[in-house]
């Protein structure tokens, strides 16, 4: 009986042990995970929309088991993509002349 309970817990050391170094491989620092956190915001000022998905992705998979982003991942992503400013591309020169008072946005010409 003291040898089944000796081997039982053996057993049972080894797995904790096992789990405890599998752990350790998947978990990231405190300073890292600031670290995606903070790119990522830094990207949501930029204007580079790829650069901010990429660093969102990055962000939110690295604190999911198996580096999987859920739905929610996504969407709070795309809320987020859709704060950054846009750009505005026009054709032909712009000049004084297309800024007028009364349009709130600038006139393209063509």
């Amino acid at each position: 009986m003291t040898l089944f309970i000796s081997i039982i817990t053996l057993l049972l050391i080894g797995v904790i042990l096992m789990a405890i170094k599998d752990n350790k491989n998947n978990t990231l620092s405190w300073e890292e995970l600031k670290r995606l956190q903070q790119a990522y915001e830094t990207a949501l000022q930029g204007k580079d929309r790829k650069e901010a998905l990429k660093a969102g992705r990055t962000y939110y998979s690295i604190q999911r088991k198996g580096g999987n982003l859920t739905a929610h991942d996504e969407q709070v992503i795309a809320n987020d993509l859709n704060t950054m400013p846009l750009e505005v591309f026009f054709r032909g020169q712009v000049t004084d002349s297309l800024l007028d008072s009364t349009t709130p946005y600038p006139i393209s010409s063509h």
